[in-house]
Order: C-alpha cells, then structure tokens, then sequence
C-alpha cells in the first residue's frame, strides 16, 4: 500500500505497489492518478486499486481547530463513491474529540452516521450506473 502522489510516487506505487491510499483529491484528480498509473503498470499486473483515507482531523491541522469532522468526512465519502474506491478508511487518531478511553469505546456509534451515508452514496451511484 502506498499514498504516495508525486510523478515519481505514483510511478513507484504502480510499479511495486497493488494498492493506492491516498487521503485527499477530488474524484476527478484521483481517477486521472490511477489512469497515470494504469498507463505506467505492466500488463501482466492487475490494476493499481484505490483505498481513500480520510481525517476527521488531520496531524497538521491545528490542535483545537476540530478538524473537518464527521461533515467533511461525509464529502469525502462521496468523492470516494465517485472514485470507485473499493475501501474507505477514517482516521480518528488525531481529533481533539478523542481524549479518553471512554471516547474511544463510543466512537463507532458517533460515527454510525458515516455509515449510513456510505451506504447511501453507494446506493445512489449503482442506480446511476443502472439506468446509463
């Protein structure tokens, strides 16, 4: 697994790598990424697959500022949908909302919403696909 996105990154990633996890671009960026890297992988080797990763609250964002939260998670959810991500993977390590074990023991059904909403976009994206 690799979340590399530079030219030469992604040249790696489709050389040595089978799965692709970046944790931001739009749909658009990250489709355009995997063709780059289709272009560049050998034939015999199957497609590089795409995993996004997404913040509730990123490192580098500042302690206190919360984050992009479950909102933004929810965007990226939908852009994951449209990429044709085959995994959705939400870190929760960095949010300021985590500060004790007791938070940790409720955050799955904090983010239960996220869920419904996975489910939801995945549901409206296959009708979508159906009726072309």
């Amino acid at each position: 697994m690799s979340g590399l996105r530079s030219a030469a990154g992604l040249a790696r990633t489709a050389a040595m790598f089978d799965i692709w996890n970046p944790s931001s671009g739009t749909a658009e960026a990250l489709l355009d990424r995997l063709q780059t890297m289709r272009e560049v992988r050998p034939d015999q080797v199957a497609p590089v697959r795409l995993f996004l990763r997404s913040y509730l609250q990123r490192p580098t964002d500042a302690v206190g500022s919360g984050g992009q939260g479950v909102d933004g998670v929810r965007r990226d959810i939908r852009t994951a949908v449209a990429a044709g991500a085959e995994q959705f993977i939400v870190e929760i390590n960095f949010w300021d909302e985590m500060r004790s074990t007791r938070d940790w023991a409720q955050a799955p059904a904090r983010l239960a919403t996220l869920l419904e909403s996975a489910e939801e976009e995945s549901a409206a994206a296959q009708l979508a696909k159906e009726s072309v």
